[in-house]
């Protein structure tokens, strides 16, 4: 149990770290300079992430799925994921040349990216042999590197803080490059690099859809709000991603007993996993409350309470049955939910934010988990 325990606590601060460290950044910035700033760089953050996510393709489920069958191949199974990937690395390069938007800063936004990118090649190696302690040291060097640039610097600009999460992302990338197989180099092929993304897409598809689901409504946001406001509604976001990071971290002790449960003790799980969220998202909304109008001094209404709270509780309503889902292979219909919730997230967010701001934002988000919820629990009925 105390094993157990440590695991778990450590796979929870990996966990919360890395929104953290944009989150404390986001801090320094509104505290330090000024909000519209923070709203400029948001943008770019998007495109970062979007970015990443495309040259993951899928990696880490994939991986992670290929250390558990063959782990006498994970040094070959690791390398035929990079050369791969090694081709839509240089797909984003040229396209952060050609856009006008990116050429300006281009060569500390590839950096960003691919150091982003191999630090995540090592997540799955990371937590299938947990050492998680490791990636909370990498985590913490590259805060402690953003943070000491962003302090010592005398002017910040746009250009300034673009650097400053690519040096952030080396920091990361070098404390990890120790872990890197040398040995046993696979040969390149062509055919084997085609077959990888193949058999790693569905993983790819359904990241994407989950992070349009969780994210779309920033992603819109960041089309249509202003600086001031966007910047206010991607702190929000920011902070209530790792209230969802907690809700995840909570079923992990659980995570077995999903698997192996059925009915009256699966039911009787599904009512203790409530009243722990509700508990949970009401001291986390009070809390982010508190931190958004006292630490940030942004002043935002009341009534975002209601909101902050319902788009945390939600996930507690569905997240067993998605496992339970997954353990009856229901992957393809799990991505058919995800894709009509971010569908109903996007178009939402496009009705609704040019008219409410931030409250449309947040209703986009909040409708693309209510209907994801109702899917999920409605499938879960009928297998039991």
């Amino acid at each position: 149990m105390i094993n157990r325990s440590k695991l778990i606590g450590l796979e929870g601060i990996n966990f919360v770290l890395k929104p953290l460290h944009t989150s404390l950044v986001s801090l320094a910035v509104v505290r330090f300079f000024n909000l519209e700033l923070w709203g400029a760089l948001v943008a770019y953050l998007v495109v970062v992430e979007l970015a990443s996510n495309l040259l993951n393709w899928g990696q880490k489920p994939y991986l992670i799925r290929s250390f558990s069958l063959s782990p006498n191949s994970i040094n070959k199974n690791w390398y035929e994921v990079i050369y791969s990937r090694f081709p839509l690395l240089f797909l984003v390069g040229i396209t952060f040349f050609l856009l006008p938007e990116f050429r300006n800063y281009s060569a500390y936004l590839i950096i960003w990216v691919a150091c982003k990118w191999f630090s995540q090649l090592f997540e799955p190696y990371l937590q299938y042999n947990r050492k998680y302690s490791w990636s909370i040291v990498a985590e913490f060097a590259a805060i402690v590197t953003a943070m000491g640039i962003l302090f010592l610097k005398p002017t910040i600009d746009l250009e300034s803080l673009i650097l400053i999460f690519a040096c952030s992302s080396i920091v990361r990338f070098l404390f990890l490059l120790p872990l890197f197989p040398i040995k046993e180099l696979p040969s390149f092929s062509l055919k084997k690099m085609k077959s990888q993304l193949f058999a790693s897409f569905p993983f790819f598809a359904l990241s994407i859809a989950g992070l349009i689901q969780t994210k779309g409504d920033l992603y819109v946001s960041a089309y249509l709000m202003n600086d001031m406001d966007l910047a206010t509604y991607q702190v929000i976001i920011g902070f209530l991603l790792i209230g969802q990071a907690i809700s995840w971290i909570v079923l992990g002790p659980f995570q077995k007993n999903i698997f192996r449960w059925q009915g009256k003790d699966i039911r009787k799980l599904k009512s203790l996993y409530l009243k722990i969220g509700i508990s949970i998202s009401s001291v986390f909304t009070l809390l982010l409350y508190f931190a958004i109008t006292y630490i940030y001094l942004i002043k935002i209404e009341l009534v975002l309470l209601i909101y902050f709270f319902i788009y945390l509780i939600v996930l507690y309503f569905y997240l067993i049955e998605s496992q339970i889902l997954l353990k009856n292979k229901k992957e393809k219909e799990l991505l058919n939910f995800t894709l009509l919730a971010a569908g109903s997230n996007l178009f939402l967010s496009f009705v609704f934010i040019p008219f409410l701001g931030l409250k449309g934002a947040l209703i986009g988000g909040i409708v693309g988990k209510v209907v994801l919820a109702i899917l999920v629990v409605n499938k879960y009925k009928k297998l039991t």
